[in-house]
């Protein structure tokens, strides 16, 4: 598997868990643009299920989000 798709299934197995904490660190590394915007949706939704994330991101327009 290329780096965005292990990236992609890490990420969708933690989701699937719907965890209480998430660590994420550099989430939209290698992903396409659409990905990282259907992921930046699904930790929203987390967010507002009560789940603390910390999120390390090198573009503030997905960190900010």
């Amino acid at each position: 598997m290329s780096g965005g798709q292990q990236q992609m299934l890490a990420i969708g197995q933690a989701l699937m868990c719907w965890p209480r904490y998430l660590v994420n660190d550099e989430m939209s590394l290698g992903l396409a643009p659409l990905i990282v915007k259907r992921l930046v949706a699904a930790i929203g939704e987390l967010v507002s299920r009560g789940a603390g994330v910390i999120l390390v991101e090198q573009l503030t327009e997905v960190a900010g989000r």
